[in-house]
């Protein structure tokens, strides 16, 4: 009877695993400026992303790559989804002002800071990040995103994450 307990863990957070994968690829394509979401996904698509950001801790997704041997080496495809609304006016303007175009992409956005935060959470990967000259990126997001809003909310906190892990200096 315990094995079976232990076996419905492993799938829920196999699962959850899986969900995070392709909550990142919705982000990656949500933000790519070449248009891959046509207007009836909008909403599908955000709410997909809604309900993986409001049930999911990077922390249990972490201990079970850190379990399965999972190791990332390139961090800038997250750190484009979180940048999105900086480099979004070309996109924005084909798209029009659609607002359920802004909340998915508010939650792409978001996408791209808990797949930050996964990252951040382990040494070697904050090595690596600041050895790719990355961390200032992380340092100024909040202040390119909507002031109160939640992805500026998740943002100060993979800051302040990572201020308590590494010795942080503001940008020169």
């Amino acid at each position: 009877m315990e094995e079976s307990r232990n076996d419905e863990n492993i799938i829920k957070i196999e699962c959850t695993h899986f969900k995070y994968l392709v909550s990142v690829v919705i982000a990656q394509l949500c933000t790519s400026r070449q248009n891959l979401i046509s207007h009836p996904q909008f909403i599908q698509l955000a709410s997909l992303l809604s309900e993986f950001l409001s049930h999911a801790d990077y922390r249990e997704i972490r201990k079970w790559e850190d379990e399965n041997g999972y190791s990332w080496k390139k961090f800038r495809p997250y750190l484009q989804v979180a940048y999105f609304p900086y480099h979004a006016k070309r996109s924005v303007q084909a798209r029009g002002s659609d607002p359920l175009y802004g909340n998915l992409q508010m939650m792409c956005i978001e996408t791209g800071i808990f797949s930050l935060q996964l990252l951040m959470s382990v040494e070697k990967e904050r090595k690596m990040m600041a050895e790719q000259g990355l961390l200032d990126y992380i340092l100024c997001l909040p202040s390119v995103l909507p002031k109160n809003s939640s992805a500026q909310q998740r943002a100060k906190d993979l800051v302040a994450m990572l201020g308590k892990e590494m010795h942080l200096q503001p940008p020169s």
